[in-house]
């Protein structure tokens, strides 16, 4: 998968920049490719002098406002009383999360394993055992919320570590949904964007 998945997305952004004039920012919201990547990648391709960037115009789709729309406060996020910790706010999204593996038709449970970084193992209806990592999503002042791939010893993630990695945004009440493939492009961490949004039938149909 590693060796398909770069090719691939890196394709994919060159089309972005070199078709829809897309800016490096406009690229990373669309295809969760951190713009230090994108740097990388896009190398030389740079964007003619007289070209106006308008994702409004050109994809229909407006940079601007997807920079705003962090999405409405959810029913749950208003009945917050005190200020959460960091250790509340994590316990809340694996709850979450495990909610939904239920709702879904999975049967979660926690690995019998000393030391496994993944937050739920979860046995899909086809029969699959699935490792689940959680990670609540952090909120800045601007821009879109986003996920960090580092462990809590500040390194990156590895293969194995996790199948599915889920970001829960507890204002919004929305869980995010990635395979470990797609993320091999991202190197500390994932923006969320609406396809990845609740994304649970990735999960049903995972096979080992």
């Amino acid at each position: 998968m590693r060796g398909k998945s770069n090719p691939e997305m890196k394709a994919r952004c060159l089309r972005l920049r070199m078709k829809k004039h897309l800016s490096l920012s406009q690229i990373s919201i669309i295809t969760g490719v951190s713009k230090g990547t994108l740097c990388g990648w896009l190398r030389g391709h740079v964007l003619p002098k007289h070209v106006t960037i308008s994702l409004s115009s050109r994809t229909g789709i407006s940079h601007r406002g997807m920079r705003k729309d962090r999405g409405a406060e959810s029913s749950l996020h208003k009945m917050i009383v005190n200020k959460l910790s960091r250790n509340q706010i994590g316990r809340i999204s694996e709850a979450a999360v495990l909610l939904r593996l239920v709702i879904a038709g999975c049967n979660p449970f926690l690995s019998p394993f000393d030391g496994e970084k993944a937050d739920w193992l979860a046995e899909t209806p086809n029969g699959n055992i699935v490792k689940i990592q959680v990670k609540a999503c952090k909120r800045g002042r601007s821009g879109l919320p986003f996920i960090s791939l580092t462990c809590s010893d500040g390194k990156r993630y590895m293969d194995g570590d996790f199948d599915f990695i889920i970001g829960y945004d507890l204002f919004t009440d929305v869980a995010y949904v990635w395979s470990w493939s797609e993320l091999l492009q991202n190197r500390s961490r994932v923006t969320i964007t609406k396809d990845a949004a609740e994304r649970w039938g990735k999960v049903l149909v995972a096979s080992k």
